[in-house]
């Protein structure tokens, strides 16, 4: 839901902090030793949207 709301409420924030991310390995990596809890729901959606999906 925190992603579908941060899309909605601030999608030019999200578009760019997405942009600005790198793709490596040790991104993927460190988006799984966070706890989500403690992210901001920008941060949580970034996540989200980076995560490697099912099927893809």
């Amino acid at each position: 839901m925190v992603f579908w709301r941060v899309l909605r409420e601030r999608p030019i924030e999200l578009a760019r902090v997405c942009a600005l991310t790198p793709h490596s390995r040790a991104e993927l990596e460190s988006s799984f030793s966070a706890a989500l809890e403690d992210l901001d729901e920008l941060e949580r959606a970034r996540r989200t949207l980076g995560a490697p999906q099912p099927g893809a």
